[in-house]
C-alpha cells in the first residue's frame, strides 16, 4: 500500500499513477469519493461544500457575520462557525452531514480501500486513515513555486496570474484546517 499527498500543483497525482503503473497496483482518487456519495446518500457537490466550509474559527466568524446561516450544504457560517462545544444543546438531525459523519465515513471507505492492500492512494488525507495493521509507504509531493503556479495555471487553464492567486487561498486554506 501507498499514500501519496502534495500541494495543489505540486503533480501528486502524476506521481501517483506512475506508481501505480511501475507496482501494478491500482491508482485509487475518485473512487473515494464515489464510496463516500453512496454510503453518505449525497452528491459530490455536498461532500465538496462540507469539505471547503471548515476554516479557521476566525475566518468562519467573519463569513458568518456576512454570510447566509444556512445549515446544510455548502454553509461557511450558521449556528456551527465556532465548531462543537458541550455547553451547546441544540439538535442535529441525522439527515445533517456534519464534519464527524463525513470523518467517519471518509475512515470507513480509506479503510476498507487499505484492507485491498495492493493500491495507490491519493488524496482525501488518507495517509491519515489507514489502520495501524496496514503497512504503507507514505509519499508527500511537493514542487517549487513557480513550477506549481506553472503546472496549475495549465492543469486548470488559468493565467499565471489567476493561477498564483488561487494557489495562495489554497494554500491559506491548508494552513487554516491543520490549526
Amino acid at each position: 500500500m501507498v499514500t501519496v499527498s502534495g500541494l495543489p500543483g505540486s503533480g501528486a497525482k502524476a506521481v501517483g499513477a506512475a506508481i501505480a503503473e511501475k507496482t501494478g497496483r491500482r491508482l485509487v482518487d475518485e473512487d473515494i469519493a464515489v464510496k463516500m456519495c453512496q454510503r453518505l446518500r449525497r452528491s459530490i457537490g455536498e461532500i465538496e461544500g462540507l469539505e471547503a466550509s471548515y476554516r479557521s474559527v476566525w475566518s468562519r466568524l467573519a463569513s458568518a457575520l456576512g454570510g447566509p446561516w444556512e445549515r446544510y450544504g455548502a454553509y461557511a457560517g450558521g449556528p456551527d462557525w465556532m465548531g462543537y462545544s458541550p455547553y451547546l444543546d441544540y439538535y442535529i438531525p441525522e439527515t445533517y452531514l456534519t464534519k464527524e459523519r463525513y470523518l467517519e465515513c471518509l475512515k470507513g471507505v480509506v479503510a476498507e480501500i487499505a484492507m485491498e492492500g495492493e493500491v495507490v492512494l491519493h488524496g482525501h488525507g488518507s495517509r491519515s486513515f489507514i489502520p495501524p495493521s496496514v503497512r504503507a509507504l507514505h509519499v508527500f509531493v511537493t514542487a517549487s513555486w513557480e513550477l506549481r503556479v506553472n503546472r496549475f495555471g495549465v492543469e486548470e487553464r488559468l493565467s499565471l496570474e489567476d493561477a498564483e492567486k488561487w494557489l495562495e487561498r489554497v494554500d491559506r486554506h491548508r494552513v487554516e484546517v491543520s490549526k
